[in-house]
C-alpha cells in the first residue's frame, strides 16, 4: 500500500503536525498516513520502522516551522547532524525519488540553501504550501488535492509497471512455447482477425 509520510521535528511543529495528522488520516484513512508518534510501536525500533515507512510512501510531507534547520545554541544547526531524523528522512525521501511537498506554518519561510547539508540543497528551490491558522481548512484542502494528484500519478506509473512486466513476461512465455497453427486460427476467428495479418499477444490477466 502506497503511504503518505508526515515528516516534522517535535520542538518546532508538533501542534500543526498534528492537526494535519488528523485531517489526512479522515480522507484517506489511518493506514495510509505514516507519523512517527501513532505509527511507532513502543519498543520498536526506531530507525528501521523509518526506513520501512520511507520504503512504502510515494508522497512524503516535510512539515517546516520555524525553527526546522534546529538551531543550536552553538549556532550549528541539527539539520547537518548525522543522527537527525529530520534530515535522514528527506535524504531518503530524495534518494528514493518520493515526491517531496513541504508545508510552511507558523509564519515559517523555506529555508536557503546555504543553511542545508548540500545533499539537502535542492530541497531550497521545492514549491511549498502553506497552512495558516486562520486559513487552515482551506488551506489543507489544498495539501489533499496536491497528494491526490500525486497519488494518482503513482497509481498510473504502478499499473504501467505492472502492464509492461506482464507482456514482456507473456512475449518470453510464447516465445519458448509458441502456438500451435490450430491455435492461431481459433485466435483469428475469434478476434475477427483476416488471414496472414498481424500477431496477437496474450498475457495472462
Amino acid at each position: 500500500m502506497a503511504r503518505i509520510f508526515v515528516s516534522y521535528r517535535r520542538a518546532d511543529s508538533e501542534g500543526y503536525a498534528g492537526r494535519i495528522w488528523d485531517r489526512l488520516t479522515s480522507k484517506f484513512g489511518p493506514d495510509s498516513i505514516f507519523m512517527d508518534v501513532d505509527s511507532v510501536d513502543p519498543g520498536a525500533n526506531f530507525p528501521s520502522v523509518l526506513s520501512q515507512a520511507l520504503s512504502e510512501s510515494c508522497a512524503f510531507v516535510a512539515v517546516v516551522g520555524t525553527n526546522w534547520l534546529g538551531l543550536q545554541p552553538d549556532g550549528t544547526f541539527r539539520l547537518h547532524g548525522a543522527d537527525d531524523f529530520v534530515g535522514q528522512e528527506v535524504r531518503t525521501a530524495f534518494e528514493k525519488n518520493i515526491s517531496v511537498i513541504p508545508i510552511l506554518v507558523g509564519g515559517a519561510k523555506m529555508p536557503r540553501a546555504e543553511d542545508l547539508p548540500k545533499e539537502l540543497g535542492a530541497f531550497a528551490n521545492l514549491n511549498a504550501l502553506e497552512i495558516r491558522h486562520t486559513k487552515f481548512d482551506s488551506d489543507v484542502a489544498d495539501l489533499i488535492q496536491a497528494l491526490e494528484t500525486v497519488l494518482r500519478q503513482y497509481e498510473r506509473t504502478r499499473l504501467q509497471a505492472e502492464l509492461t512486466r506482464l507482456q514482456s513476461a507473456s512475449t518470453q512465455e510464447h516465445q519458448a512455447q509458441p502456438p500451435s497453427l490450430e491455435t492461431k486460427k481459433f485466435l483469428r476467428q475469434r478476434l475477427g482477425e483476416p488471414k496472414g495479418v498481424g500477431r496477437v499477444i496474450f498475457g495472462p490477466w
